[in-house]
């Protein structure tokens, strides 16, 4: 038999500047509307839009 492989799921991806750092991120939520999602940019310093 094959081996076990096990998957980590995120609803956020880190964004990072040509250096490595990390600026911000955005975050896939679940919409008000059904069957809908948001897409949200989260930024390091000033928060979320």
């Amino acid at each position: 038999m094959g081996e076990k492989v096990e998957y980590e799921f995120s609803s956020s991806i880190d964004l990072k500047d040509d250096e490595g750092k990390i600026w911000g991120a955005v975050f896939i939520s679940p919409s008000k509307e059904l069957g809908k999602r948001d897409i949200i940019l989260m930024d390091e310093k000033s928060g979320t839009y």
